[in-house]
C-alpha cells in the first residue's frame, strides 16, 4: 500500500496528462474534450498497487496488461472529470507550498486549468473551447502568446 505522499510522487514523476479535442457532431459546438491521465510502467503488479491506493482516495482507474496490440507494456488509465479532479486534489493537497513552482512536469499546470474549465462545463461554449485550445498549445510547446 502506498501512502498519499508516495502516490503523489508517483503521479508527479510518471503520470502523463492528456487532453484531446475531437470532432463530435453530438456536441452543440461540434467538438468534445477528452481528458486522461496515464501511467506506463514495466510492472503490472506495481500499477495494480497504484490503482488500489488511488481507490482508497475515491479514484476509479483501469489497469490493462497490454496498452495495445503493438505496445505490450502495462498501463494504468484514469478517465472522467470527477476521477481526474480527485487525482489533481491528491497532488495539490500534498504539495500546497510548492504548487506554483512545479517545474518538473510542464504539462501539469495547463492540464489543471483545462480540467477546471471542463469541470465547470465551460468547455461547451466557444469561449471555453478557445481557452482550451490556447492552453493545449502550451501543452504541446506551441504557445503563440509568447
Amino acid at each position: 500500500m502506498f501512502s498519499r505522499a508516495m502516490l503523489t510522487g508517483i503521479l508527479l514523476s510518471k503520470a502523463q496528462f492528456h487532453c484531446r479535442v475531437q470532432s463530435d457532431e453530438r456536441m452543440r459546438i461540434g467538438y468534445a474534450v477528452k481528458l486522461a491521465i496515464d501511467i506506463r510502467m514495466p510492472s503490472y503488479d506495481f500499477l495494480c498497487g497504484v490503482a488500489r491506493a488511488m481507490t482508497t482516495y475515491g479514484v476509479e482507474s483501469k489497469v490493462r496488461r497490454n496498452e495495445s496490440v503493438r505496445r505490450k507494456s502495462p498501463i494504468l488509465s484514469v478517465r472522467g472529470i470527477k476521477n481526474i479532479q480527485s487525482v489533481l486534489n491528491i497532488i495539490v493537497s500534498e504539495t500546497p507550498y510548492t504548487w506554483n513552482n512545479l517545474n518538473h512536469n510542464d504539462t501539469l499546470n495547463p492540464f489543471v486549468q483545462i480540467a477546471s474549465i471542463v469541470d465547470t462545463k465551460q468547455h461547451r461554449t466557444l469561449k471555453g473551447l478557445e481557452q482550451i485550445l490556447k492552453l493545449k498549445g502550451v501543452l504541446h510547446g506551441t504557445d503563440e502568446s509568447q
